[in-house]
């Protein structure tokens, strides 16, 4: 989160279901808001599920449209045995022979991180996956405090950062330096990233979906939010992957990389749950750490749980959060 806004309360606002699907405005996804769907799954793993298959580990399969667009002439006996591959669980399907499955989160501001994936994060790093952090701003501009500097502001919330991700076990924290609210998805910041992506080598990546500009008709999303999202994943496809894109990085010794999987916060269209009925204690102490942004953080974690309880209920879950999960086809 980066603006002037202290958390604001949405919980009056009671979520879409199925029966009015057809009628009633989508769920807001973002910020302090992440917390609501009306799709349905359940987590059994640390693996996300499916939202229209409660017991089948995974998500759904690309239709065969956007196969087609994609130049894929899989035949369909292949796609189903690719898909089975995906319905299992990370580390099985993605061969890793007992190596740490590795994932980079890449966000605009600190605080972004765990709103979106505080829990997940806090689950990941408990079964020994290995998380990384990437932010790409200092959060430098988000206080109302008319007594604030931006440098001041900076070094508060570099602390408070470092202090939220040690909470939920992230192995290490880089400010890629660019300025708050300032942000556009240009080489300049899609180089950044990529570097970070050459050096950390995830498997997974964690970041803001740059195709949320409206949540439910009532709040937009920070700029910056999806310049962040979109260098992203431009960086993951095909920046990263392709040898002579920035070049000189490889003369530093650092190599491209495939990334396997995106998984996107803040979305309007999510489509995997996945459980943190035993992080949201930790998601939400991870948060209260980014003490400058909020006047109450005891408030500040009721809505969190009441938010993660009213999407894990969706999924026969306690506490649950959302994402919209790309499978990259490699």
């Amino acid at each position: 989160m980066d603006n002037n806004d202290k958390v604001k309360d949405e919980s009056s606002t009671p979520p879409a279901t199925a029966d009015a699907a057809n009628s009633a405005m989508p769920p807001a996804q973002g910020e302090d808001i992440d917390g609501m769907t009306n799709h349905q799954a359940t987590d059994e793993s640390l693996t996300p599920q499916r939202w229209d298959q409660p017991n089948v580990e995974g998500v759904l399969p690309q239709g065969e449209d956007i196969d087609e667009a994609a130049g894929d002439e899989q035949e369909s006996e292949g796609e189903d045995e690719e898909i089975a591959e995906e319905e299992q669980p990370l580390e099985q399907y993605l061969d890793l022979k007992g190596e740490a499955l590795r994932v980079l989160v890449v966000c605009a501001h600190p605080d972004d991180a765990e709103f979106g994936a505080a829990g997940t994060v806090a689950a990941w790093t408990k079964a020994g996956r290995e998380v990384y952090y990437a932010i790409i701003t200092r959060g430098d501009k988000g206080s109302g405090d008319p007594e604030m500097t931006s440098e001041r502001l900076a070094q508060i919330r570099e602390r408070e950062q470092r202090e939220a991700a040690a909470v939920l076990g992230v192995k290490e924290v880089v400010f890629l330096g660019f300025k708050d609210g300032e942000l556009v998805p240009d080489l300049t910041l899609r180089g950044a990233i990529t570097r970070a992506i050459r050096q950390f080598k995830p498997h997974i990546l964690i970041t803001q979906d740059p195709t949320a500009l409206f949540y439910n008709n009532r709040f937009i999303n920070h700029p910056d939010h999806r310049a962040a999202g979109l260098a992203a994943v431009d960086a993951v496809y095909p920046t990263a992957r392709d040898h002579l894109q920035f070049p000189e990085q490889l003369a530093e010794g650092l190599q491209p990389h495939k990334v396997a999987e995106v998984f996107l916060i803040q979305s309007e269209q999510p489509d995997i749950l996945v459980d943190i009925s035993e992080t949201i204690d930790t998601k939400i102490a991870a948060l209260q750490k980014h003490a400058s942004q909020f006047e109450d953080p005891t408030a500040l974690g009721d809505r969190v749980r009441e938010r993660a309880k009213e999407l894990g209920e969706q999924g026969g879950m306690e506490y649950a959060e959302a994402f919209r999960r790309i499978i990259i086809r490699r």
